[in-house]
């Protein structure tokens, strides 16, 4: 648990926030925080890093979103998605959409903390993310089938590996540009995902 107490310890500290959010914009996403206003008020969010344990080592969960018509149709993502009437709390939307969504009950995962909240122009979502950790040792995942496409298991460690960072060129609703992302085997982690992971990988001194 040495690995789960030096994230809680940290947590505690001052965040490196917007730092490490910027280093994983591209400049189209920056020159949406630049010029972008809203037309109406965001949508709150939430989202989840759970890490658990396999074989003395920790992973990430993370999901590839269902193909669809939805603005994020494919795309890499933590367990999340907006606050419902029936949350409590920010916290409670990021642990009841992670059990929608992976299958992991409430009552399995210890929450540790919150990173810095973000935006997503694109959506129109105020994402606020949290890191927990499965206290279960051996947790059943269950991908919710209409949202969930399939659910990808990164040990965190590999996000260290030589080469993980790369500037890709990406087509996305007619747009084209260029952004960082982290390339794991055939997967792409991008956009505010890679915001939110990057965020976590200072935290933890895993960069």
């Amino acid at each position: 648990m040495d690995f789960i107490h030096y994230i809680q310890n940290s947590l505690s500290l001052p965040l490196p926030g917007e730092r490490s959010h910027r280093e994983m914009l591209s400049a189209q996403r920056m020159k949406e925080l630049n010029t972008f206003t809203h037309i109406s008020p965001p949508v709150n969010s939430a989202v989840l890093i759970m890490l658990y344990k396999k074989n003395n080592e920790w992973y990430i969960p993370f999901i590839k979103r269902a193909i669809d018509n939805h603005i994020h149709s494919g795309q890499i993502a933590l367990p999340g998605g907006k606050v419902e009437p029936s949350d409590k709390n920010l916290q409670m939307t990021a642990l009841r959409e992670t059990f929608e969504e992976i299958g992991i009950p409430q009552e399995d995962i210890a929450i540790l903390g919150e990173l810095t909240p973000l935006y997503i122009p694109p959506s129109n979502y105020q994402v606020y993310p949290f890191i927990g950790y499965c206290s279960n040792p051996n947790p059943i995942f269950k991908p919710d089938n209409k949202e969930v496409h399939h659910i990808i298991h990164i040990p965190v460690k590999q996000f260290s590996e030589p080469g993980i960072r790369q500037d890709r060129d990406f087509n996305v609703k007619q747009l084209h540009f260029s952004s960082p992302c982290f390339e794991i085997e055939n997967d792409v982690i991008w956009g505010a995902t890679a915001m939110i992971i990057n965020e976590f990988l200072a935290l933890s001194e895993i960069k």
